[in-house]
């Protein structure tokens, strides 16, 4: 997995090559992981800390731009314990690219510095615009809180770095995909959201963050299906008879 790119970074780490376990016992093996992101938080349901993991094969997300130490704690069925810290280390990085502000009412108070200012409720041509995003120029489209917007069809976001998120303050703006809205590029971030539809997340390396998910009241289905590689879904929330699908 990649362990650079532009915060928040999602990154799966693979233990189950490691040797010298006794009888070669995975099963009866303890892995634990630190991912040396001390302010990574915790999980709001269990309250247990982001920053460590156990399991041969374990992902986190770095939320915040900074390098990052993995250590590895290995103890075998008979007791012999070793620590291994990983070769590469995470390098986390601030996004450097083009980026719209949309607002339906004209509102950019705590709008990002040089991004493009756009008045209006056409989400559909602005999520047109971030699916244009590659790898050498990445867009971000950041949409003001507070605020609603609806696609009247199906929309998939391909491309390559693409980020849309929120700006300013109070409730996370609210999307009506009612017909569904499919994520397919690679390395894309999705957060701070409120979907009333279906989001599907194919493609790689792609990472949702605090996406409250739900339909209509009165109806159900898929709120969030997966069908990729290297996905990350985090502190997000399905309501009114939604579920994942993976």
């Amino acid at each position: 997995t990649s362990t650079q790119g532009v915060a928040p970074l999602g990154a799966f780490f693979d233990a189950t090559t490691i040797s010298g376990l006794a009888g070669n016992d995975f099963l009866n093996a303890h892995i634990a992981w630190n991912f040396g992101d001390a302010k990574a938080g915790v999980y709001g349901p269990t309250g247990m800390d982001k920053n460590f993991a156990t399991g041969f094969v374990a992902g986190h997300v770095f939320e915040q731009p900074g390098t990052y130490e993995v250590r590895l704690d290995i103890v075998d069925r008979d007791g012999v314990s070793k620590s291994v810290v990983l070769p590469d280390k995470v390098v986390v990085g601030d996004f450097s690219g083009e980026t719209h502000c949309l607002s339906v009412a004209g509102d950019f108070t705590d709008a990002p510095a040089g991004c493009m200012k756009v008045t209006g409720s056409d989400l559909a041509a602005q999520l047109a615009w971030l699916g244009s995003s590659s790898a050498g120029a990445p867009r971000r489209l950041l949409l003001r809180r507070g605020e609603s917007w609806s696609l009247s069809s199906q929309v998939t976001l391909a491309g390559a770095g693409a980020i849309l998120s929120a700006y300013g303050s109070g409730a996370k703006p609210r999307v009506g995909a009612t017909s569904g809205l499919t994520i397919s590029g690679s390395d894309m971030r999705l957060m701070d959201l409120e979907i009333e539809g279906s989001i599907n997340m194919t493609g790689n390396r792609n990472v949702a963050l605090r996406l409250d998910v739900h339909h209509s009241i009165g109806t159900h289905g898929v709120g969030v299906g997966m069908g990729g590689d290297q996905l990350f879904l985090a502190d997000s929330a399905v309501l009114n008879h939604t579920y994942f699908s993976v």
